[in-house]
């Protein structure tokens, strides 16, 4: 069995505009600096997106993504489990939700199309 197989929360691939407000233990983040990024995939557990800065492991950060009409259908705060260098974004930040969400249903409030992973994995 897969890592994949074995998740407690399924992953979706898409892209969307998602906002990181750092509760960081660095000093030059801790004041709530504000890092914009693109939302790679989402589960129920968390979150992953790719941005310029890096953010350390551990950190608390409040997250928000933003619909084109303004609505914030997710606003959360999370734990960062992992910041690795990316070919595609400078950073890929990876998230775990303080509490998991009840379902994915904030993902179709987005007006996004799905990742092109997702858009072929996707039925005709």
């Amino acid at each position: 069995m897969s890592a994949t197989d074995r998740r407690r929360f399924p992953r979706v691939e898409l892209t969307a505009p998602i906002f990181a407000r750092c509760r960081s233990r660095d000093p030059a983040l801790a004041q709530g600096t504000t890092v914009i990024g693109t939302l790679v995939n989402a589960s129920r557990g968390g979150v992953a997106f790719g941005c310029d800065e890096a953010l350390e492991t551990g950190d608390l950060v409040e997250l928000a993504v933003r619909a084109a009409d303004g609505s914030s259908p997710l606003d959360r705060y999370a734990h960062v489990v992992a910041c690795d260098e990316d070919v595609a974004h400078r950073h890929l930040v990876r998230c775990a939700f303080v509490d998991p969400t009840e379902t994915l249903d904030w993902v179709g409030c987005l007006d996004v199309e799905p990742a092109p992973e997702a858009r072929s994995a996707r039925p005709a």
